[in-house]
């Protein structure tokens, strides 16, 4: 069987790093621009001032392994993703982990307008955005406040209970992006999510009254 040995060279030196120890001095920071989908997250990665590096797909427990490396790979770690579905729990966990993570308004990032959009070029876009952002071009990237777990929560089941008033039949959609909000992946029965079923039991209580 054929296996990939490329490493890129960024790689290699921030690998010899932790190996030596002696005379080889970390990287002043490193850069992620953080693509999330529910099935993947793909992540393109700059070191200090080098050219950012070929974007790498991971599954959700391998993000977050390659995230904590991260931190021992150099003095600092900035990381930055969009806003969407998915919510702030990540930033939270990534700053928890010791990585000053930005979350950004989303849009569509294709600054050369060549109509091509792939998971690898948003993440590219994401990290060049912050590399900027972070060395003095404030007007690179507009960060939005990142919410504490409970204001949050009292955020979600504010606009879920709105959404879900408003509604005349069952749907799933707003109890799927709460759950993705929250963290929660879990497949359900039949593949759809039961309001005060399959939800976080935070959640629960509220959908059940509606």
């Amino acid at each position: 069987m054929k296996t990939n040995n490329r490493s890129n060279t960024s790689e290699v030196r921030a690998e010899q790093v932790t190996k030596d120890g002696t005379t080889t001095v970390l990287p002043e920071t490193i850069y992620l621009g953080v693509d999330l989908h529910k099935a993947s997250i793909t992540i393109t990665r700059i070191i200090e001032h080098s050219t950012p590096q070929p974007g790498q797909k991971f599954t959700w427990d391998k993000f977050w392994v390659f995230m904590q490396k991260q931190t021992t790979l150099s003095k600092k770690v900035y990381a930055v993703y969009e806003a969407g579905a998915f919510g702030f729990w990540a930033a939270r966990k990534l700053k928890a982990m010791g990585i000053e993570c930005f979350v950004v308004h989303p849009e569509k990032l294709d600054p050369q307008h060549k109509r091509v959009q792939t998971d690898k070029l948003d993440s590219r876009h994401l990290a060049d955005k912050l590399q900027r952002y972070v060395l003095g071009n404030k007007r690179a990237m507009v960060a939005v406040y990142v919410p504490t777990e409970a204001e949050e929560q009292q955020r979600l089941e504010s606009r879920h209970r709105e959404a879900w008033s408003k509604r005349s039949g069952p749907s799933n959609g707003g109890e799927r992006v709460c759950c993705w909000a929250r963290g929660s992946f879990k497949p359900t029965v039949g593949g759809k999510n039961r309001p005060g079923r399959s939800l976080p039991a935070a959640y629960a209580p509220n959908w059940k009254r509606l």
